[in-house]
């Protein structure tokens, strides 16, 4: 683990929780999608799901936490998707099973609040949206989320 900043570790950490928090059914992904198999859900770690957009994973920033104390408190932005999809054109039921899934997401994180990091580590999702859309494949739900951590360096 790097001692300059605490993002890396944060996304490998986040991956391995998420991927313990959901059906083996649904994809963890580290990063984007290669392919956007309708069909199965599917959850990005630093990507929003937006085929169209820049592609930022992460905002990052460092704090010093005293003079001469040589620690700082990186505070960190992590971009994350999850994405529901229905073969028909039930967008509730879309809408239902991600809101499903990103309520055990949630579950893990608040189960390990600084999820493995030292104290006073936390990490917690603090926002999102909700995007619907019904394409060829059937209806999609897609709840791009954040994950913000605070973490001592």
């Amino acid at each position: 683990m790097t001692l300059s900043s605490r993002v890396p570790a944060l996304l490998d950490r986040l991956v391995g929780l998420f991927t313990g928090a959901l059906p083996g059914d649904v994809l963890i992904l580290d990063g984007p999608a290669v392919t956007a198999d309708p069909g199965q859900d599917v959850v990005c770690v630093g990507w929003d799901g937006d085929d169209d957009g820049d592609g930022q994973a992460v905002d990052w920033a460092q704090d010093w936490t005293g003079l001469g104390a040589g620690v700082k408190t990186e505070t960190i932005q992590v971009t994350c998707v999850l994405i529901a999809w229905d073969g028909d054109d039930d967008l509730a039921a879309a809408r239902t099973r991600a809101y499903t899934h990103f309520a055990a997401l949630e579950a893990a994180l608040r189960a390990d609040v600084g999820a493995g990091f030292a104290p006073p580590a936390t990490v917690a999702i603090t926002g999102g949206r909700l995007h619907q859309e019904q394409t060829r494949a059937g209806a999609q739900a897609r709840v791009p989320f954040t994950v913000s951590a605070q973490i001592r360096i």
